[in-house]
């Protein structure tokens, strides 16, 4: 019996080479922890203009867990590894800027 081939989404990210997956782990768990803690950061002060700041940051403490763990699985379901380096580093440097420049 022939073996089917994968279509779709799924086809393309089983023949990821290992010259794009050391990046992709990189990308997944360093710069992925980074973007979750500037933007976990980023929400806890700008929640507490709204609510008590020791509530916005265990809020914001507990939906940093979620993005980090939505990071890591689109990370590895992307297909260009251009576009996750651009909005991963890209969000990472405009919430460290907001961050020092408007809450200080």
């Amino acid at each position: 019996m022939a073996e089917k081939k994968a279509k779709g989404r799924v086809s393309i990210s089983l023949n990821v080479s290992p010259s794009e997956f050391v990046p992709r782990i990189f990308l997944a768990f360093i710069v992925g922890y980074f973007f979750s803690m500037e933007a976990s950061a980023f929400l806890g002060r700008s929640l507490s203009i709204f609510i008590e700041r020791s509530e916005a940051a265990v809020f914001s403490a507990m939906i940093s867990f979620l993005v980090y763990m939505f990071v890591i699985m689109w990370v590895f379901a992307a297909q260009k590894l251009s576009r996750l380096w651009i909005v991963l580093l890209g969000g990472t440097m405009f919430c460290y800027f907001i961050n020092t420049t408007i809450f200080v």
